[in-house]
């Protein structure tokens, strides 16, 4: 084989295997959606009062070959477009002109009869409408949908030549297909500074005050805007409805908490930039309110403030729980949630000078495996033991107070334990534990109560669990 020949069959493996151009629709920036996607407001299109029908945006497709006198190019929409839809008797692309020749709700169809379109000239649907009026204006070109279609709808392209070969192959990105979004408009909150203060439990009247000489305790929470805000107006729609910065819409937020707030005067609750109402409920609700877009712009800090003297309330150790929605859309089916709820203790907790949390990484359950846990209490009073448990599934199973460790003694939880956990469901399955003793002082002192932790499996071989009064980080 002579060296010419072997060039020449080099040369065609390149020209087979070679990327070839292709026509595209274009993605835009965040990759999700055709670049022209219109987006519209998903608490907008909840509302009563949406139109029936929405302008699609304009279409641009790039070719990826030269059009020439009779080649055609079909757009198909994947769902049945509007009959108020309007497609352009002509559309110019560089030197040529594409006429339609067929036309239906779900396709249009435009071949070239004059001139030639060169690969990577851009065809496009323009979009001249733009209001409800103009919906059914038939003296307007542009693509109309359903408002129920309007983050489903997408677009696909083919060609053939004047002897109805296929050509020019669509190569696009399936999302660049897609022609609308629907995406909230609000962000989300996030806790950046937790309760966290420490009562001092060692005396009756310490109960009453926090150690380190602090008079209050704060919660501070940020918000986080959206980062893709809808574009498009929803026609039919109240004006500014779309638009964050000027809806009129209510947030509210929530502070609950699971400490026994017996006398609600005794402490004062405040925030920064909403208005807290009045504690309600056996497990205290305090709802702190912003109106006309306040907090969507901002966060907030809630302080609470126990009162002094006389008037001082006895504390006892809790969480707190933070939750954010927008409420007043009127017509929308429910609340907006803005990303604190789903954790109990997601603004924190006060505890109690005196107590510690031991944490046993695993614990096994099941048939054929037994647990061994102990607590050895090594002060001269009593201690209460509570547990949280935790299995894989991240599901948590709060088991409360447990039982009263002897002072100066040893105390087996294995059984209260197992039987804590079937009473709330769980059976079998491995958990995390987080034991809590709380007594005086000395109870959260390191070292002084101790937890022994294992299990046997099939009554013959043991394991070894390590928990951090023993040995575990």
């Amino acid at each position: 084989m002579n060296k010419f020949f072997k060039m020449s069959l080099v040369a065609a493996a390149v020209a087979v295997t070679g990327t070839a151009t292709a026509g595209t629709f274009e993605l835009n920036a965040d990759k999700d959606a055709n670049a022209n996607a219109v987006i519209f407001s998903a608490e907008g299109l909840a509302e009563a009062g949406v139109n029936a029908t929405q302008y699609a945006p304009a279409i641009n497709y790039t070719l990826g070959a030269n059009y020439l006198v009779g080649d055609e190019l079909t757009l198909t929409f994947a769902i049945a477009l509007n009959a108020a839809t309007v497609y352009p008797l002509n559309v110019t692309v560089g030197a040529a002109t594409f006429q339609k020749t067929a036309e239906a709700v779900g396709a249009v169809t435009y071949r070239v009869v004059s001139g030639t379109a060169a690969t990577g000239s851009v065809f496009t649907l323009a979009q001249n409408k733009s209001t409800v009026a103009d919906l059914t204006d038939a003296t307007k070109s542009g693509l109309v949908m359903a408002t129920a279609t309007v983050a489903t709808q997408t677009v696909a392209a083919s060609s053939v030549t004047a002897a109805s070969a296929v050509f020019d192959a669509e190569t696009s990105e399936p999302e660049a297909r897609l022609l609308g979004q629907s995406k909230t408009q609000y962000g989300k909150y996030a806790v950046t500074q937790k309760f966290n203060a420490v009562i001092d439990a060692t005396t009756v009247a310490g109960a009453k005050k926090f150690t380190g000489g602090e008079l209050s305790d704060s919660v501070t929470f940020a918000y986080t805007a959206a980062k893709t805000m809808p574009t498009q107006a929803l026609l039919g729609q109240k004006v500014g409805l779309n638009d964050l910065t000027t809806a009129k819409v209510t947030t509210d937020i929530s502070l609950t908490t699971d400490i026994v707030l017996a006398d609600v005067a005794k402490y004062t609750v405040t925030a920064v930039n909403g208005t807290v109402g009045t504690g309600v409920g056996a497990a205290l609700v305090y709802p702190i309110t912003y109106t006309d877009g306040t907090a969507p712009a901002a966060g907030d800090t809630i302080t609470i403030t126990p009162k002094a003297d006389a008037t001082a309330p006895v504390m006892v150790a809790g969480a707190f729980e933070l939750t954010a929605a927008v409420s007043n859309l009127v017509g929308a089916p429910a609340d907006v949630d803005l990303g604190l709820a789903g954790s109990a203790k997601n603004a924190g907790e006060w505890t109690i000078i005196g107590s510690e949390t031991i944490n046993v990484p695993y614990m096994p359950y099941g048939t054929g495996l037994s647990q061994v846990i102990y607590v050895t209490n090594t002060t001269d009073v009593p201690v209460e033991v509570s547990v949280v448990a935790q299995d894989d599934a991240g599901t948590e199973y709060d088991l409360g107070l447990l039982v009263n460790a002897k002072a100066n003694g040893v105390t087996k939880l294995a059984t209260v334990i197992k039987n804590a956990l079937a009473a709330e469901g769980f059976t079998a399955g491995k958990v995390s534990l987080d034991i809590t003793v709380a007594g005086n002082a000395a109870a959260g002192t390191p070292g002084t109560v101790k937890l022994h932790s294992g299990y046997n499996a099939n009554a013959s071989d043991r394991g070894f669990v390590a928990n951090t009064s023993n040995g575990a980080k």
